[in-house]
């Protein structure tokens, strides 16, 4: 028992480590906007004197977005706007607004996070980030950089239309003349296929989401209209499904439902023909299915309240009191 809880503890250690270590390399300030060691699949830079962006434009919903303006300049303040709405304004020095015009020793870092764009696992949306700014004297503050849309996601669901198909048989029949014969009639098949292939429409739920052009994961649910010649009917496709080209193209694996014609007892094929409609039963079958689709493109509404104010360099001090910034 106690070499048990030595060994528990040293794994709760390790994990606490591992942990700690992971949140120091999270939040670590880059040195440039082009610092390979940072990871800039959650991040973006803007160059705060040439207003020059590094980064993606589309992340996961999944994703919390760090928001770096690095190479700052002396007596400039910074201010990043989400969507019209201000999330962080500050200066260089991080300084309140009367005293900006002080100068500072030693200086402060090139790089400074200003804000951060929450992550929504379940809500996809389009944020517009604009990065501002002001040199001191300045009336006005100035577009740093043309504003960058950035897709935050795909949406949890998507409607996409395309095409099923099942080995499950298609078969109608019809009334033939009797060979040689004016009398009599028999009953023939007027449509008979081993599979069928059907438009369907779709509904896609997403269950993991994917860097790239392959493969996200989803949950899939296709429904179409079926006319036997008697009726229309419903069909079915259910299953997983996975996600390519940024979750343009579905590509479905599952269980396919639907209704299958056949010949009421006592009459056969070939057999003598009744005066009028052949009386046939509809029965629902399930067989194995696939299908492909295409996205249909979103009008949904985007929930843009998703930035807050980023973490921005420690206060520095005066001259006067010798202090440095942390």
């Amino acid at each position: 028992m106690h070499t048990q809880t030595i060994i528990v503890g040293l794994l709760m250690g390790l994990a606490a480590a591992g942990l700690g270590q992971a949140q120091v390399t999270q939040t670590k300030a880059p040195a440039s906007c082009t610092d390979n060691t940072i990871d800039w699949t959650s991040a973006i830079c803007f160059d705060g004197d040439t207003g020059t962006f590094y980064g993606s434009h589309r992340f996961l919903r999944r994703d919390t977005v760090r928001v770096w303006v690095c190479n700052l300049q002396p007596d400039t303040t910074y201010k990043v706007t989400v969507d019209e709405q201000v999330v962080a304004e500050t200066a260089l020095q991080n300084l309140p607004l009367g005293l900006l015009e002080e100068k500072l020793t030693p200086p402060p870092p090139s790089c400074s996070q200003l804000a951060t764009l929450l992550r929504d696992p379940f809500t996809a949306r389009k944020d517009t980030v604009t990065v501002q700014s002001k040199k001191t004297g300045d009336k006005d503050f100035k577009n740093l950089s043309p504003a960058v849309v950035l897709t935050m996601g795909q949406p949890l669901f998507a409607l996409s239309a395309g095409f099923a198909g099942t080995p499950l048989g298609k078969t109608s029949y019809q009334t033939l003349g009797a060979a040689g014969s004016s009398s009599g009639s028999t009953i023939g098949l007027q449509e008979q296929s081993a599979s069928r292939i059907q438009p369907m429409g779709f509904l896609n739920a997403s269950l993991r989401e994917t860097r790239g052009w392959c493969c996200s994961a989803h949950l899939t649910a296709g429904f179409t209209l079926t006319n036997n010649k008697l009726s229309t009917n419903p069909e079915f496709l259910f299953g997983p499904s996975i996600g390519m080209l940024n979750e343009q193209l579905f590509i479905t694996a599952g269980a396919y439902g639907g209704f299958q014609g056949s010949l009421q007892s006592p009459y056969t094929l070939g057999g003598a023909a009744p005066t009028g409609t052949i009386p046939t039963l509809n029965q629902f079958h399930w067989k194995a299915g696939f299908a492909i689709s295409w996205r249909v493109p979103s009008f949904g509404s985007s929930n843009n309240k998703s930035a807050t104010a980023g973490q921005t360099p420690a206060p520095a001090k005066a001259p006067a009191k010798a202090g440095a910034p942390n």
